[in-house]
Formats: C-alpha cells, sequence, structure tokens
C-alpha cells in the first residue's frame, strides 16, 4: 500500500488507443471498489509530456503508480528511487524490478505471422511505431524470427510510422504498392485502422 494514501497515480502511453481505454476503466473500477480513486495522466507518447507526468504524479503524494512507459529504453531515475509500489502495464523498462503486467508480446507477433502464412500468404509484412517501444520491439521480434525460422525465403518489410504522422496513410500506399505483400501484420489496432483506411484508398 505504500505510504497509506488512498491514490493512485496511473500514466498510460496513448489513452486514445482503445487498449488503454479498457486498461483504465479497469483500473478505475477495481480501485474504486477497493476505496481508492485514481490520478490518470496521457504521455501522448511523447518522453518529455512522459517526464513531466512522472513528476507531477509523485508530487501528489500517491500510494502508488501503474505506468505504461513511452520508451523502454531508460528508466527513469525518479521512478526508481520513489519509495512507493510500481506496477508496469503492457509496456516496461528493459532493466526493471517492479511487477509487469502484460501479453507475450514475441508470441503474438510469431503467431501473427504464423497465422498469415497458414493462410497461404508468402510476402508478409509488418507496419509499427518506432521499436524503442518494448511492445511493438518485442512483437516484430517474433515477426522476423518467424520468418527466418519457417520462412526464410521472405525477407522481412517492415514499415515503421512516427506517432501522429500527418502523412502516415501516404507512407502505408507506397509501402504497400512497392513490396506488394499479401499479408500484413499491424503493431497496435491504431496502426490497423490507418492500414484499412488505406487499403481502401488503393481500392484493396
Amino acid at each position: 500500500q505504500g505510504n497509506g494514501s488512498k491514490l493512485i497515480g496511473v500514466i498510460v502511453a496513448d489513452i486514445t488507443e482503445d487498449y488503454y481505454i479498457s486498461v483504465v476503466k479497469a483500473i478505475e473500477t477495481y480501485a474504486s471498489e477497493q476505496s481508492y480513486s485514481i490520478l490518470v495522466c496521457d504521455s501522448e507518447d511523447d518522453i518529455e509530456k512522459e517526464k513531466a507526468n512522472i513528476g507531477n504524479i509523485l508530487d501528489k503524494d500517491v500510494g502508488g503508480l501503474i505506468i505504461a512507459p513511452v520508451s523502454s529504453q531508460k528508466f527513469p531515475r525518479e521512478i526508481r528511487d520513489a519509495q512507493i509500489p510500481v506496477v508496469f502495464v503492457d509496456r516496461k523498462y528493459d532493466k526493471h524490478e517492479s511487477v509487469f503486467v502484460g501479453i507475450n508480446n514475441f508470441e503474438s507477433g510469431y503467431f501473427g505471422a504464423e497465422y498469415l502464412a497458414a493462410k497461404g500468404c508468402r510476402t508478409i509484412g509488418f507496419i509499427g511505431y518506432p521499436e524503442t517501444v518494448y511492445t511493438v520491439h518485442q512483437r516484430a521480434i517474433g515477426y522476423r524470427d518467424y520468418l527466418l525460422q519457417r520462412m526464410p525465403d521472405c525477407p522481412p518489410r517492415i514499415l515503421t510510422l512516427n506517432y501522429r504522422q500527418e502523412d502516415s496513410n501516404k507512407l502505408i500506399r507506397e509501402f504497400v504498392e512497392r513490396v506488394r505483400p499479401d499479408g500484413l501484420l499491424c503493431a497496435t489496432s491504431d496502426v490497423c485502422y490507418q492500414l484499412v483506411g488505406s487499403l481502401e484508398e488503393l481500392g484493396i
């Protein structure tokens, strides 16, 4: 329970993503049942905003922190030194000793490629965000690993988008027209929505 505070800080990477909406709702429901309140911050996939959010949350005398970090690469000293329980959800830092709650992202990338191959796909592409994001990195590794092991004649074809990139649809269309994939893996639901829109524009 940390310092006895009945307030839990929650920092998500991007609250507009379907997954994080569900996560925040689940946290709020359970916290409320235990007579806790939550304080939610959205980092908007921005490292500097996340840093400010961490400072603001820790200044509020919270009893614990739940965070989905923007990048997996640098474990902030402020969290490492915080004298409260910390839980990572969905994403985590490469080096940490805190509790992590999430899926096996490597397997999701691996089994996604396997599923497409079983459907007869022979040119499988992957569209995601920068691999500094823990989930994207693990899913991309799974995708690459499947191709290396089971489809050595199919080299990885990866398109990396930036968050809120204005020309994402244009880049996706160019990728599809250049690579001519017959199957595609999307790293997130947001990428998937963008892909569907781009395919419609291409008449596919």
